[in-house]
């Protein structure tokens, strides 16, 4: 098990951050703070946890292609799966299904104003730390 592994603190520790060209800032900004609930700390980074952040490069034709294998993608978590999909249809925020992966989590994926795929995960045994 994943518990038995010891951590090696002299290699990596933790997601530092993550990088996204976008094309509009603003409306970048309002969809991970507004929609997401990420919080905005910088002038182009937002943050979930205090170790994990995006900084978001306003940059000119960003286009990701949604089924091109080398897009970039990543996955946050939420500890009301139901809720939040709920929540992002009720607000016409791009989603795709709901589904579930038995034994790993509950999920669904929601897309950026770039179209850019951010997968959201219940932890199936609700893991994650808030």
């Amino acid at each position: 098990m994943l518990d038995s592994i010891p951590i090696n603190k002299e290699r990596a520790v933790g997601m530092h951050i993550i990088n996204f060209a976008v094309n509009n800032l603003e409306k970048s900004f309002e969809f991970y703070v507004d929609r997401l609930g990420f919080e905005k700390t910088g002038s182009r980074e937002v943050r979930i946890t205090k170790s994990t952040k995006i900084w978001l490069h306003q940059i000119e034709n960003v286009e990701d292609k949604p089924n091109d294998i080398s897009m970039h993608w990543f996955e946050i978590g939420t500890k009301d799966i139901e809720g939040f999909y709920r929540k992002l249809k009720e607000e016409n925020v791009p989603v795709g299904d709901r589904y579930d992966n038995p034994g790993c989590g509950r999920y669904f994926d929601v897309y950026d104003p770039d179209g850019r795929k951010i997968t959201v995960c219940q932890d199936w045994y609700n893991r994650f730390e808030v």
